[in-house]
């Protein structure tokens, strides 16, 4: 997007902008070989020689092609009455191969709360959750804190139902405190339907007051805050300025000896906490391990579908006994699992070992008892991809909104170009000073500082410009596709069909800035 001179005013004008515009976009869709998109002409030849050089001739297969997915049903768990999940369920098939512990904890709802087995308001796979992450929360990791729970299954499969269920068993065996972190406030009520849902209607669901420094009257219930709330005053800023944390806050609610769940859903927030990049360690990440640290009797369930997909990911999870005391990375002088040390350690020796190293990993935690990780199964889905057709309004609409961005860049640039002439005014040299006069030095340190404010803000200015050009044009197709969506699950729903909306963000590039 380039500059323009002047206001976009003029209909010729305007009309002939945006037919550039098109004719460029155009222009670069048609000059695009879809069949050699590369433009090499030698690609073919190169694929032909390439299972020869590799040695692998027809049998070379791409890791997509070689991940397999068998039938899941729990292996080793019988409750009597529990009814089967709603849908197929599949396992990856290298998981498939390891079993898990043998079942030794008694499960509290099916001899207390019959009727939520009978009634199917926790699904025979759901129910081999919550059997599996109380027992795992039976034992205590080599330092002395309680062990924790991984829990990694797909869309579809009822995470929320799955914890709310886990907080039922707990309160049948008298603890009464629990925490419940996710992504957004919103989602309070979520968790307080699936409460509702597995038969909890008698215990309050409640966020963080407003004021951090409040004290919570509570004396039992559900407390759901989001990462980002918790999060709040542990930065090495905000500690440095004495800002009261939203942890602290929290800690003194669970009270000493805290034994309730500490639920992590969406884990996945706290995964840099042990970044690639130096400086992007984040607030997230510092509040769930420092959490941890302080509520050491803590039931802890990770609960992501999309936790782990490197090494240094797993660096939140020191529940698991991945490394530490007793385990195959443990810390050199001793320690706990939250050395940094230890938990370093553990990453560098993974990543050396590359994707083996993370199977590895799965496959010893549910040997261990500490990892459940199923997916709906796909067998006979059908995927179809339906263009939404835009109208002549969104067409209009979509045109003056280019326009629009258009012109905020030009007169954005414009005050840029203003500002630099500004500061080039007090370049000393420009005044026809020269290092041997008295008033150089102070005319350089002023235009030094204005200098470096200028650049601050340029670098400020393109920042907020292009992020906001981001997230407008994003959310403005996205409404575009709107109508074409309600069409489609009107029709959906006459047919008698379940209907799924997914907006897709991983959110990870915002966690790397």
């Amino acid at each position: 997007m380039g500059q323009t001179s002047g206001k976009l005013d003029d209909a010729a004008a305007q009309k002939r902008m945006m037919e550039v515009q098109r004719q460029y976009v155009n222009v670069r869709m048609e000059a695009v070989d879809f069949e050699n998109p590369t433009g090499a002409d030698d690609d073919k030849e190169e694929e032909e020689d390439a299972p020869d050089a590799a040695g692998a001739g027809d049998a070379a297969q791409t890791v997509e092609e070689d991940v397999t997915y068998e039938r899941y049903k729990p292996a080793k768990l019988v409750v009597k009455h529990a009814r089967p999940h709603p849908s197929h369920a599949v396992e990856n098939g290298t998981l498939a191969t390891v079993a898990p512990p043998d079942v030794t904890y008694k499960l509290r709802i099916e001899t207390e709360r019959p009727e939520v087995v009978r009634e199917g308001r926790l699904s025979d796979l759901q129910l081999e959750f919550v059997t599996y992450a109380c027992q795992r929360h039976e034992g205590d990791l080599a330092s002395g804190a309680r062990r924790g729970f991984f829990l990694g299954d797909g869309a579809g499969m009822g995470k929320g139902r799955q914890l709310a269920g886990l907080i039922l068993e707990n309160l049948l065996a008298g603890r009464r405190k629990h925490v419940w972190v996710t992504t957004c406030i919103d989602l309070k009520d979520d968790a307080a339907r699936d409460l509702r849902d597995v038969g909890v209607d008698d215990v309050d669901v409640f966020a963080l007051p407003t004021d951090p420094r409040a004290a919570m009257t509570q004396e039992a219930g559900v407390l759901v805050c989001t990462y980002s709330g918790m999060s709040k005053g542990c930065s090495a800023a905000a500690t440095a300025r004495g800002t009261a944390g939203r942890l602290e806050q929290l800690v003194r609610w669970c009270g000493d000896g805290f034994d309730g769940c500490l639920l992590f859903d969406e884990s996945h927030c706290a995964k840099n906490l042990l970044p690639e990049v130096k400086g992007g360690q984040t607030n997230a990440g510092r509040a769930v391990f420092e959490i941890q640290r302080r509520l050491p009797r803590a039931r802890v369930v990770y609960c992501s579908a999309t936790a782990v997909s490197e090494p240094r990911n797993y660096a939140y999870m020191t529940r698991l006994g991945l490394w530490g005391p007793g385990s195959p990375f443990p810390v050199a002088g001793g320690g706990d699992e939250s050395e940094v040390a230890a938990i370093a350690g553990f990453v560098k020796a993974s990543e050396c070992r590359g994707v083996g190293a993370m199977e590895l990993c799965a496959l010893h935690l549910k040997r261990e008892g500490a990892l459940l990780c199923r997916t709906l199964s796909y067998k006979g889905a059908a995927f179809e991809v339906v263009e939404a057709s835009l109208t002549a309004e969104q067409v209009k609409q979509y045109d003056k909104a280019a326009q629009l961005w258009q012109v905020l860049h030009t007169r954005c640039e414009q005050k840029l170009a203003h500002l630099a002439l500004a500061v080039e005014a007090l370049d000393p040299t420009t005044l026809g000073l020269t290092p041997k006069d008295d008033a150089y030095a102070a005319a350089y340190d002023q235009y030094d500082a204005e200098a470096k404010k200028y650049k601050a803000c340029r670098a400020s200015y393109h920042s907020q410009l292009w992020g906001g050009h981001q997230r407008f044009f994003r959310s403005l197709i996205t409404g575009f596709k709107v109508p074409k969506l309600v069409e489609l699950a009107r029709t959906a729903l006459k047919e008698g069909k379940c209907v799924v909306v997914g907006l897709q963000s991983t959110g990870e590039a915002h966690a790397k800035r």
